[in-house]
């Protein structure tokens, strides 16, 4: 007991928890490590079938993206809605490392049908992030309140890039000695993993009783509601319309930047093992630039200059990017770039747009949450996809501007309702 009371202490000194809060926030922190870690190992091996397959096919491989998202989150709603966060998790993992064993099988006997099953897969690594994620930031808005969020979001997030780091070494060391496709039971068996970093989590979240609405069943029992309850919520709430203006503005510029890197590295290799060591390089910077950012200023940034300032650093990073590709895009600025604009999106906006919801009801916090994160920004990926190299270029810079007056207004608007259980106008 007195062990463990050293140990919370010292998280709680580096991570700025309370001692009470030490226990749940590791069991997080080590659930997001191994998810991340499964997914660092899938995106360099997508990553690496999407670029070898040329920008038209790319486009219509987001496209095929969104319109699956469209088809599986009424699928998800309905799920949220009879079950728990217990039964969601993990009915949600084990299908998805399912889903990897079968995507091993179709990629080792090969044939007539592998360029289908890259792109399946493509498409498949794209939905599953998302969701994975989203269910994981869910759970967290519905433990943790603004307050906490603001102190422990980042913390949680580092746990997430130093697994992301050790997915891109991990890649980049066995994608030549193994075979790509063999990388995919790597992820299938970390998700049993994040299972039972998942229950030890949970359990302590219960004994803490920081949910808002108290009580272990919240674990066990659904939202209720309608499949479509998250997208009426959010056309309904201008609060949740303009975290869907942000979140579309987001998804728009960062697949405009997508493509302009698979179009430059399009004429350099076409080999499936070089770009995805290529692509696990520039994950290993990414996390290393990440974490950094997380361990000396994430939280400080949300503490100094609050949630709605710390929302407008992305969009500025982004207009910077793209003022510097418009005098010269070669692979050193796209990669400088491409490593800026993520390491900001995952160390600085992710939390900050976290934060964002813990001020919704816990029916928003799952489905107009799930609503947000797959179809509205896979939306926005196959709008970019399609209006690549179109006037949509030409105002990308102005775009960015935009993003920072929807990233401060969404901000003041949750400062405004941090004190309130529901986000404002969440019914009007």
């Amino acid at each position: 007991m007195h062990e463990a009371t050293l140990i919370q202490r010292a998280i709680s000194k580096v991570s700025g928890a309370e001692p009470r809060e030490a226990k749940a926030l590791v069991w997080g922190f080590g659930w997001f490590f191994f998810l991340l870690l499964g997914y660092y190992v899938l995106r360099p091996v997508r990553d690496a079938f999407g670029a070898s397959g040329g920008i038209d096919r790319l486009k219509w491989l987001f496209t095929g993206t969104f319109a699956v998202m469209l088809c599986v989150a009424p699928l998800y709603s309905a799920l949220v809605a009879r079950v728990g966060r217990q039964r969601l998790v993990r009915i949600s993992y084990r299908f998805f490392a399912l889903n990897l064993v079968l995507f091993w099988l179709s990629l080792k006997t090969g044939g007539v049908f592998l360029d289908f099953a890259k792109g399946c897969y493509f498409i498949w690594v794209s939905v599953f992030n998302l969701f994975v994620v989203s269910i994981f930031w869910s759970c967290q808005a519905e433990i943790f309140s603004s307050a906490q969020g603001r102190r422990l979001f980042g913390f949680l997030a580092a746990g997430g890039t130093l697994g992301a780091l050790c997915g891109g070494l991990i890649t980049r060391e066995l994608a030549t000695l193994v075979g790509t496709g063999n990388l995919l039971l790597i992820p299938a068996a970390l998700l049993e993993v994040c299972l039972f970093f998942f229950r030890r989590f949970n359990r302590e979240a219960e004994e803490l009783g920081v949910a808002r609405s108290e009580g272990s069943e919240l674990a066990t029992e659904g939202t209720g509601g309608s499949i479509f309850e998250g997208v009426s919520a959010t056309f309904r709430s201008p609060y949740l319309m303009t975290i869907a203006c942000y979140t579309l503005c987001m998804a728009l510029l960062g697949t405009s930047v997508y493509f302009r890197r698979a179009e430059v590295l399009s004429g350099v290799t076409s080999s499936d093992e070089q770009l995805t060591e290529f692509f696990s390089v520039l994950e290993i910077w990414t996390t290393i630039a990440t974490f950094l950012i997380q361990a000396f200023l994430t939280a400080r940034l949300l503490r100094w200059i609050g949630v709605a300032a710390t929302l407008c650093i992305l969009p500025v990073i982004y207009a910077a990017g793209w003022g510097a590709l418009g005098v010269a895009s070669t692979v050193g600025v796209i990669a400088v770039f491409d490593v800026a604009r993520r390491a900001g999106a995952y160390a600085i906006t992710s939390p900050a747009r976290q934060v964002l919801f813990t001020s919704l009801t816990r029916t928003q916090k799952y489905k107009a949450k799930s609503f947000l994160d797959t179809a509205v920004f896979r939306g926005g990926d196959a709008a970019a996809a399609h209006a690549f190299g179109g006037p949509l270029m030409t105002v990308l810079v102005p775009l960015a501007l935009v993003w920072a007056w929807i990233g401060h207004k969404t901000g003041r608007m949750h400062q405004a309702a941090a004190g309130s259980p529901a986000a404002p106008d969440a019914t009007d």
